[in-house]
């Protein structure tokens, strides 16, 4: 950050005045007597002038302690401003990566593997408590990565960084920061998203399954009857057709599940180090920013 000199000028203007003024005294008092040239004021002697530049500089230095000491407060204010806000940003950053929760896909699955086994006999499975927790999971992601967007500054590189005359780490950790939790958060949510496809798939598949018993079971009560059925082959042909392969993105599913679980929570321990690091940086550069000279 550049610093103002403008104060320093003014403090040098207002105590060079007096001698300037003493100079010209001793220059007309010169003029006088040598020269028989008169340009003080009439009536007004030597003693009169060094009275006025005493009172000056009296007054020029009380004026300076008195801007002297409403900068330091200024200083202050504006210091603690920034502390409070730093404490803000700090709780956030808590918050965001208290809601990175590496076990939600896990959990989900384990539920969607549990209705799935437990469902009543001719009954659609039950997956709306799983597709919820699902829905969940993915809205808070959204949250928390907003509120890093917009509630802190963590996603920012300031150009005064760029000018700075005490580079820091501060543009490395907030590119390192914002690259693990980039990582991750699309990570869960990319596993979160498959999950739930995968789940109405399942349910999808179950509904075709059972409307092909049902046509076969009336095809054939039919058949035995002789009567013309309501449903032909050819619809249980397409209903089977409505069917998704599930072997596949189950394996998809499984590769995604073992990601995230092989994260074995170091990631968050980076979060944690990186966001205490950028608080404390933060802090630093906010001091040196209002006691520049301390």
């Amino acid at each position: 950050m550049k610093k103002n000199k403008a104060p320093k000028w003014w403090l040098l203007a207002i105590v060079a005045t007096p001698l300037v003024l003493m100079l010209c005294l001793h220059i007309g008092i010169a003029l006088g007597q040598y020269f028989g040239i008169n340009i003080n004021v009439p009536g007004i002697d030597a003693a009169d002038w060094f009275l006025f530049a005493g009172s000056y500089l009296g007054g020029a230095m009380t004026l300076l302690g008195v801007v002297a000491t409403l900068k330091h407060e200024r200083s202050i204010h504006r210091h603690q401003l920034m502390i409070e806000s730093i404490e803000k940003e700090k709780t956030l950053l808590n918050s965001i990566v208290a809601r990175l929760d590496f076990f939600a896909p896990s959990i989900c699955h384990t539920d969607f593997v549990s209705a799935l086994s437990i469902r009543e006999w001719n009954k659609h499975p039950d997956f709306s408590s799983v597709r919820k927790r699902i829905a969940e999971s993915m809205s808070s992601l959204n949250q928390a990565s907003t509120d890093l967007l917009i509630g802190t500054d963590m996603k920012c590189q300031p150009a005064e960084c760029n000018r700075c005359l005490h580079p820091c780490r501060l543009p490395a950790v907030r590119n390192e920061f914002s690259s693990i939790y980039d990582t991750v958060v699309k990570l869960l949510y990319d596993t979160l998203e498959q999950l739930d496809v995968f789940v109405n798939d399942t349910y999808q598949n179950t509904i075709n399954d059972e409307l092909i018993t049902l046509y076969q079971q009336e095809i054939a009560k039919c058949k035995n009857t002789g009567t013309v059925p309501n449903h032909t082959e050819r619809d249980v042909e397409l209903a089977r057709q409505r069917k998704v392969d599930l072997d596949a993105k189950k394996k998809e599913l499984d590769v995604a599940l073992q990601t995230i679980a092989n994260l074995n929570q170091k990631e968050r321990l980076q979060l944690i180090n990186l966001a205490r690091e950028y608080i404390f940086l933060r802090l630093q550069n906010a001091k040196r920013d209002c006691f520049p000279n301390t």
